[in-house]
C-alpha cells in the first residue's frame, strides 16, 4: 500500500505542475490517507505529503490553511524527536513562504534560518540543492527588505551551490 501512496503523491505533483490544483490536492489527500491507514495520523512518513499539501495551499492563496498544515508537520516531527529531519527543514521553508506572503519578513527570516541550520546537517545527495533552495528564499527576503548586500552575498552562494550540484549549462 505504501507504493500506492507514492504513486498518488507523484500523480498529485504532476497535476499541480500542469495547473490542476484541485486534482493535485485530491491525489495528495489519497496518498496521505493511505499513509495514515498504515502508520497512523502522527507518523513522520506522513510529513512529506503534508508539506506538499501546504505548498499547494500557499500557491493558491490559502495561507491560513497552509499554516495549519505546516504546524502539524512541525508538531509531528518534533513529537517524534526528528529535529534534523529534512521534512522539518521543508516545513520551515513553507512557513517562511507563508510569512513572506503575509509581509511578515522577520518571521520569514527566522524560519529560513531554522531550515538552513537543519539542511547544513543533512547528508542527502541533494544537500546543495536543498541549501540553495532555502538560501535563495532567504536572499529574496533580504532583497525585499532592501538589504541588497546580504541578498547579493546569498545569491552568490546559491549560484555556487547550484553550479556544484547541477554543473555548468544545466537549466536550473
Amino acid at each position: 500500500e505504501e507504493m500506492l501512496s507514492e504513486v498518488y503523491y507523484k500523480i498529485g505533483s504532476i497535476q499541480w505542475r500542469k495547473g490542476f490544483y484541485n486534482e493535485g490536492m485530491s491525489s495528495y489527500t489519497k496518498s496521505l490517507e493511505i499513509l495514515k491507514n498504515i502508520y497512523g495520523n502522527s507518523h513522520p512518513k506522513t510529513t512529506k505529503v503534508l508539506n506538499q499539501m501546504a505548498r499547494l495551499l500557499t500557491v493558491n492563496s490559502r495561507s491560513s490553511e497552509a499554516y495549519e498544515v505546516v504546524q502539524r508537520v512541525i508538531q509531528i516531527l518534533k513529537r517524534n524527536n526528528e529535529n534534523n529531519h529534512i521534512e522539518l527543514a521543508k516545513a520551515y521553508d513553507n512557513l517562511a513562504w507563508i510569512y513572506r506572503e503575509q509581509l511578515k519578513y522577520k518571521e520569514a527570516l527566522e524560519s529560513l534560518e531554522k531550515s538552513i541550520e537543519i539542511k547544513e546537517k543533512y547528508q542527502g545527495e541533494d544537500k546543495l540543492s536543498e541549501l540553495g533552495f532555502s538560501m535563495n528564499r532567504l536572499a529574496r527576503i533580504y532583497y525585499l527588505l532592501t538589504d541588497f548586500d546580504k541578498a547579493q552575498a546569498l545569491y552568490d552562494k546559491v549560484a555556487e551551490y547550484y553550479l556544484q550540484y547541477y554543473g555548468e549549462g544545466h537549466p536550473v
